[in-house]
């Protein structure tokens, strides 16, 4: 193989390598932000449930 060719499969290992962990980030970060949003709307419930029981929700 000539040195051209071993440094452009490197390149594209390295690109797709690149590529595969930046999907991985993004993924996590959208299953973090969906999770978050699931814990917003159970802390909104308990607190309306504390209110209509008369138990103050303030920190």
């Amino acid at each position: 193989m000539e040195t051209s060719q071993i440094t452009n499969n490197h390149l594209m290992f390295l690109v797709a390598a690149y590529s595969l962990v930046w999907i991985m980030i993004s993924g996590y970060v959208f299953v973090l932000s969906r999770r978050n949003k699931k814990l917003e709307k159970q802390v909104e419930d308990f607190e309306r449930r504390l209110a209509k029981h008369g138990v103050s929700s303030d920190s």
